[in-house]
Formats: C-alpha cells, sequence, structure tokens
C-alpha cells in the first residue's frame, strides 16, 4: 500500500520524504512532536483520498483490514497496561510504542479512562522535557 500512495500521490510522496528527513535529522525530539503527528494526520487522509480515487475494491479492503487490525493491537496494548498496572505495585512504568502507533494510542486513552477504575497519569511527552 506504501508503494501505492507514494507512486500514486506526489503530495503523499511529499510529505513522507519531508517526515522521514525531519525524523533523521532531528530523531525522538521529533518523533514525539505534535509537528510528526500532524504530518501523519495529513498522510492518513491522503492515504484515504488514493484509496478512494482508485476505486479498486481490492485495496479498500486491504487498507481496511490493516486499519482493523492496528486498531485490535492498540487496544490489547492499553488492556495490557491496565490489567499489568492492576495486578502489580509500582511507582512508575515505561511504556515504548512505535511512533506509528503513538497518535491513536493517545487518541484512545480518554475512553479507556473513563471506563476503568484506575487512574494512571499517562506522560506522552516524558522524552521532550
Amino acid at each position: 500500500m506504501s508503494y501505492i500512495f507514494v507512486n500514486y500521490c506526489p503530495k503523499y510522496k511529499t510529505l513522507y520524504n519531508q517526515r522521514q528527513l525531519l525524523a533523521d535529522n532531528n530523531g525522538f525530539p521529533f518523533l514525539n512532536s505534535k509537528e510528526w503527528t500532524m504530518l501523519s494526520e495529513r498522510m492518513d487522509v491522503l492515504e484515504q483520498e488514493v484509496i478512494k480515487k482508485t476505486n479498486n475494491e481490492k485495496l479498500y479492503q486491504r487498507a481496511k483490514d490493516w486499519s482493523n487490525e492496528l486498531d485490535v493491537r492498540e487496544n490489547e496494548m492499553i488492556k495490557n497496561i491496565y490489567q499489568y498496572v492492576e495486578n502489580n505495585r509500582y511507582e512508575k512504568g515505561l511504556f515504548l510504542v512505535g511512533v506509528e502507533h503513538r497518535r491513536k494510542i493517545m487518541d484512545k486513552i480518554p475512553e479507556f479512562k473513563k471506563n476503568h477504575h484506575l487512574k494512571i497519569d499517562w506522560n506522552f511527552n516524558y522524552f521532550n522535557q
């Protein structure tokens, strides 16, 4: 799918290359920044546009399956953290996650917080302090 996005959408390719260059030059501070998040969100929108424009059912289904798989994985990661916290004593913990999951996990946390009695102080800017 990445091949399709990069080769069929010049704007996507530009954003992809820009994001990669900034990551290479600035490392973790960029990967944990709002700028990374904004570029990734823009790329997500472009991906959906490309999928619509191609009018390719196979591509649409593949993208949907991939999105669902990521959703399940991210929910499971968060659920496992809450289970661990519930069953173990701790003062501080560290959850390392790939940058591509960061934004979606951050978006999901409020719902988990509402539905769970444990209070976890999530800090997604730890490395930028």
